[in-house]
């Protein structure tokens, strides 16, 4: 009989797994060539997948199947026939219920776009030759705030203190001087303030604000991204101020073409350079760079940069996307799949992992659900027009707005997301229990009031795999109280099957009461004997051997010590002979050059000048102390 179903459902456009935990296979991806992957198989098992779809509105009841699946390795892909055709056509990225629309404004250049945080449907558009546009109604419609800077190339908003925000512009004065100015604007755009000092610079070349980065836990540090080369005369590169906009330093000049951060440490930042293609990375939030990329004829432009959930970073450039798998910048490489190298536009829904990744191109908008190994066309409506930017809204429903040369369009990001798959998958069941095995000492040796702390286990299962956190551990140790407590073990699998309950026994002695210089050593058991048929007859067959507790002295006989005992045979004449008189370093260190038999007698010597009666005796009726020679 198989175990029970596992119903997992797939979000087309999330790519997310739901299913309870250690109850056998578990659905982890599926990508749009059909392939659906799970984990948790059983080696030599077999099983069936079945699926349905709410494709066309109500739940379909009918549930197609692949049966007679022999697993050959604990992870599992297999290809499902119905993402072939119509479904994938129909469900997949570029669902025509759902389009781009735009509500303006229309016929211009947009440079970039930055969405109110506390209001995804407040929206600024940066214009190219024009005074900033904003929407409160996501998209539907564009007004101009008509006190607005003009000519912008970067607008962000203060993660801090929504509606406050930054725009940078750069304009000419004659005869050739190049004017960089920063403006904070504060009640929604409607009142601006000139931050500092502007950057001045003297040539013809290009120039522009290419990029501008607020400290989402500090509004007073702010990196502005400056177009052109640093050189003397000119402030192209990353300039950086702590003080609100007050005084700017630079910290980089080279040709400044893009910012980004790490969702997780926004002390974390890179740009990217508009000239020779490189990103460098700042770990003291732009204080300091170092170069990231991978070195060589790499790309020539780098003009976005955006970095998911899990420190992936993804650089859309003049020659493709590439994407870096660390934070070391070691691990460059080339995703595949897009229609066009020419990648202009970068977001990224961090909502899920490994994350929504949207690529802006020359040719319209393409989305990857799975780290940018796969990509599908995201256009319906939009056309092959050049993009801009991205951006893209927080909170359950989110909406991307994508600006172009024609102005700013929007559409429910993944809007496939209506339509849900359901997959479960049936296993064999699991006949074998979990395993316990107990880490550090059993039994455990806890000097009175000294708190109790676990040594650690682990428990694994061939189906479940890692359930450590499901043991269970019952029982107490009262340090405050000496004695032998046990503390007991005990876990069952996902299928119900328990494992052998393990035990550990805590031995809380008082070292207060054991003689000067020496400590109590608890009762205990070992295994006594040979299994490898390599010992002496009376080392088989393995047995326990049960030892009373005792004390022993804390460190080495010193060589004081030893002669103390000594001295006193010869001087009391209790009859010992020794083989050796012992040698040491000195007084302090221990004693050496003696041999077992010798060791043997002195403790025997030592416990009668302390009034002990001696252990060690030549007769089997031990009626006598073993005190000359050697036996």
């Amino acid at each position: 009989m198989r175990a029970k179903w596992i119903i997992t459902s797939l979000v087309a456009s999330c790519i997310a797994a739901v299913a309870a935990r250690g109850q056998g296979p578990v659905i982890t991806s599926f990508k749009p060539n059909g392939e659906l992957t799970w984990t948790n198989a059983v080696i030599g098992g077999e099983y069936d997948v079945e699926w349905t779809c709410s494709l066309g509105g109500p739940w379909n009841d009918s549930w197609e199947s692949i049966t007679g699946i022999v697993a050959s390795d604990t992870t599992m892909t297999v290809n499902v026939p119905m993402f072939r055709g119509s479904l994938l056509r129909n469900a997949g990225a570029g669902s025509p219920t759902a389009p781009w629309t735009s509500g303006g404004p229309d016929s211009v250049y947009i440079n970039d776009l930055a969405v109110d945080p506390t209001s995804p449907d407040t929206v600024f558009a940066a214009i190219d030759g024009e005074h900033l546009a904003k929407t409160t109604n996501g998209g539907a419609s564009w007004d101009y705030v008509d006190n607005s800077p003009t000519d912008l190339g970067a607008v962000t908003i203060d993660p801090q203190e929504p509606p406050t925000m930054y725009a940078g512009a750069a304009y000419r004065e004659w005869p050739a001087n190049i004017v960089f100015a920063i403006r904070k604007g504060t009640e929604g755009g409607q009142s601006w303030a000139r931050l500092g000092n502007m950057f001045t610079a003297w040539g013809y070349h290009d120039f522009g604000v290419s990029d501008i980065y607020v400290h989402p836990r500090d509004s007073n540090t702010i990196l502005v991204a400056l177009a052109g080369f640093g050189g003397e005369n000119h402030p192209g590169g990353v300039h950086k101020t702590t003080d609100g906009g007050q005084t700017w330093e630079r910290t980089y000049g080279f040709w400044a073409n893009t910012l980004a951060a790490h969702p997780h440490d926004p002390d974390i930042v890179y740009f990217g350079t508009a000239r020779w293609g490189y990103v460098f990375q700042s770990t003291d939030a732009g204080s300091t760079w170092q170069d990231f990329s991978p070195g060589g004829e790499w790309v020539w432009e780098v003009r976005d940069i955006e970095v998911d959930s899990n420190s992936h970073v993804y650089a859309a450039t003049s020659e493709g996307l590439r994407k870096c798998d660390g934070l070391d910048g070691s691990n460059w490489a080339k995703l595949t799949g897009l229609p066009t190298d020419d990648i202009t536009a970068l977001a990224i829904d961090r909502s899920t992992s490994p994350g929504i990744v949207y690529a802006g191109t020359a040719g319209g908008v393409f989305v990857s659900e799975d780290g940018g190994n796969t990509w599908l066309p995201f256009m319906d409506g939009l056309g092959n027009v050049t993009i801009s930017d991205l951006a893209l809204t927080e909170g359950q429903s989110k909406i991307l707005y994508a600006g172009t040369a024609g102005g700013v369009w929007s559409r429910p990001a993944c809007a496939q997301a209506t339509h849900t798959i359901f997959y479960r998958v049936a296993r064999v069941p699991d006949p074998n229990p979990p395993v316990i095995t107990l880490l550090g000492d059993n039994p455990v040796a806890l000097e009175l009031g000294t708190p109790y702390t676990e040594p650690g286990f682990s428990a694994t299962d061939d189906i479940d795999g890692d359930i450590t956190e499901w043991v269970v551990v019952t029982g107490s140790v009262d340090r405050t109280v000496p004695g032998t407590y046990t503390l007991r073990y005990s876990v069952a699998d996902s299928g119900g099957n328990p494992a052998v309950e393990r035990t550990r026994a805590v031995n809380v002695v008082d070292n207060s009461a054991s003689p000067p210089g020496m400590r109590h050593i608890p009762a205990g058991s070992f295994q006594m004997g040979d299994n490898y048929d390599e010992g002496e007859t009376d080392d088989v067959p393995l047995h326990a051997v049960d030892v009373d507790a005792f004390y022993m002295d804390k460190y080495h006989v010193t060589k004081a010590v030893w002669d103390d005992v000594y001295i006193w045979n010869e001087t009391v004449d209790v009859g010992y002979s020794f083989d050796n008189p012992g040698w040491g370093k000195g007084a302090d260190h221990p004693v050496h050059t003696i041999n077992w038999y010798d060791a043997v007698k002195w403790c025997n010597a030592r416990s009668e000048k302390e009034g002990l009666t001696p252990v060690y005796y030549t007769s089997s009726g031990m009626t006598t102390v073993y005190r000359s020679g050697q036996l």
